[in-house]
């Protein structure tokens, strides 16, 4: 089945988000592949300020960083996504991993 429709969210705002969403899962894909200038360039399509909003969005540009080799600038990235409670706990278990010491 579906969900029923928010009246407090318009369809381009619900497109926006599917959009973004999608976009993110592409670019962690490429991550896990270690194609980090792919990734990034998808990331940097996506609404300038959504890290703010996201937990997933935070998490990818995290990822990128690492991907980059900045694991310091990184960890802000990961600990923004935290704080964005993520929905899944194996989300957030591994991002509590990534910031182990």
């Amino acid at each position: 089945g579906s969900l029923p429709r928010d009246a407090q969210v318009s369809d381009a705002q619900f497109l926006e988000v599917r959009r973004a969403a999608k976009m993110i899962a592409q670019a962690q894909r490429l991550l896990a592949k270690r194609q980090c200038s792919e990734a990034g360039e998808i990331l940097g399509h996506l609404r300038p300020g959504l890290e703010r909003a996201s937990y997933s969005y935070s998490a990818a540009l995290g990822n990128l960083k690492e991907c980059q080799g900045d694991h310091q600038a990184a960890k802000p990235l990961w600990l923004q996504a935290l704080a964005l409670k993520p929905a899944y706990p194996r989300e957030v278990r591994e991002l509590q991993r990534k910031l182990a010491p």
